[in-house]
């Protein structure tokens, strides 16, 4: 749990990210000031936080090595808005969470009110190279706090791939 930190693997691109979990809002231990009660992450224990708030808005990525030029990947990821709400600091207004390749925004998810709940998100793009900069920030700079865990990248099959697959 870690203010201004992020998960081994990831880096900060701009702003302060919080690595979190339901007792530690913003990576403060003991800090609960969510705007609305989190629900446990359907992939674990810990998320990333990331804010925005008209002036800034904060970004974490890493570079993803291993892929094929040509190919069409999916970015898949849990979504939440719990926002944060410390005494007149309300960052608790709906916003999405935007997935860039390097540096460029290649999809956002929907747009999520304040509420206890995680979503499922994912957006697709194809690969120009082998390796790709991923990150994540809010799509806009409305005054919130979102959350984000489990992110994956998968490729996507090829249509006579998949109709040999539901053929078998």
């Amino acid at each position: 749990i870690d203010n201004n930190g992020v998960p081994p693997g990831w880096a900060i691109l701009a702003g302060s990210p919080d690595t979190m979990d339901a007792n530690n809002n913003v990576g403060v231990s003991g800090a609960v000031d969510f705007g609305a009660l989190p629900s446990a992450t359907p992939d674990g224990g810990t998320w990333v936080g990331i804010g925005a708030d008209g002036g800034f808005i904060e970004t974490f990525g890493q570079t993803v090595a291993g892929l094929t030029a040509g190919v069409q990947y999916t970015i898949s990821w849990y979504a939440g808005n719990f926002g944060y709400s410390p005494d007149s600091l309300r960052y608790i207004n709906p916003n999405a969470i935007d997935a860039l390749i390097d540096g460029a925004s290649v999809g956002t998810g929907s747009t999520l009110a304040l509420g206890s709940d995680w979503f499922a998100e994912s957006v697709t793009f194809v690969a120009t190279s082998s390796s790709h900069d991923l990150s994540f920030q809010l799509a806009t700079g409305a005054k919130s706090y979102m959350s984000i865990d489990g992110i994956s990248i998968t490729a996507v099959p090829e249509p006579q791939t998949l109709a040999l697959m539901l053929a078998g």
